[in-house]
């Protein structure tokens, strides 16, 4: 079973935007960018045949396997004759035995989007599953599932807007433990290796890592999955 694109994208028109108004691939931005970051996801995970379902491939489908296969997809894709991947990070698939172990990773990965100085900050992108989305210090902050101690800090009015442009997707993603919900973003690091969102997209998927926007969508993919096609 493969899951219909609603629309369709190009390796050399990556950062063509989609306006879909106030459905779900809405983008919430912080500040102006001509990328559709939703889109991009879209296209990525098609490209990684993540909205393919074989029933026999069922106990592949973790956090791990669909980091491998965006990766894979990531390797020959460029934006602005920039390889996407060197300004990429998918958190690996996180363990609590192994937290520092991958913590460490992590920061050695995201080390040279730390600015030298505060006129010079350069743009990483983001994908994760989001596990929470919750009230920081300052404003509002989004946890990710598999990197816990990298969280996304945006601005309450963000918060508010993805509250209200995304306000289908989050009620389906509340009312089910097996929906996820996919985060897309671009951040910036402060000196302190914090990220601020400058830009973010959701999509939500079900269990299988199939992408849904709708109920009616809902329904039939879990329909064809226990038909197993």
């Amino acid at each position: 079973m493969r899951r219909k694109r609603k629309n369709a994208y190009t390796k050399t028109k990556l950062s063509a935007a989609r306006q879909d108004g106030e459905s779900s691939s809405s983008i919430v931005k912080a500040q102006a960018s001509k990328l559709s970051l939703s889109g991009l996801l879209h296209f990525l995970w098609h490209e990684s045949a993540l909205d393919h379902w074989n029933p026999h491939s069922a106990q592949k489908r973790t956090w791990h396997h669909v980091r491998l296969r965006l990766l894979d997809a990531l390797a020959s894709k460029h934006a602005r004759s920039m390889a996407l991947i060197d300004r990429l990070y998918v958190p690996e698939a996180f363990f609590k035995d192994r937290a520092e172990e991958l913590e460490k990773r992590r920061r050695q990965m995201v080390a040279r989007f730390t600015p030298a100085t505060a006129a010079k900050r350069e743009v990483l992108i983001y994908i994760g599953e989001v596990k929470e989305f919750e009230a920081a210090r300052f404003d509002s902050k989004i946890i990710v599932k598999h990197a816990p101690r990298f969280q996304v800090f945006l601005e309450d009015k963000a918060m508010k807007s993805i509250a209200r442009k995304y306000e289908t997707l989050l009620a389906l993603w509340k009312s089910d433990e097996k929906f996820k919900l996919v985060m897309i973003s671009t951040v910036t690091l402060n000196s302190a290796g914090s990220a601020n969102l400058e830009e973010v997209g959701f999509m939500l998927t079900n269990e299988n890592w199939i992408p849904v926007d709708t109920v009616s969508e809902v329904d039939l993919v879990s329909a064809l999955t226990r038909e197993g096609r």
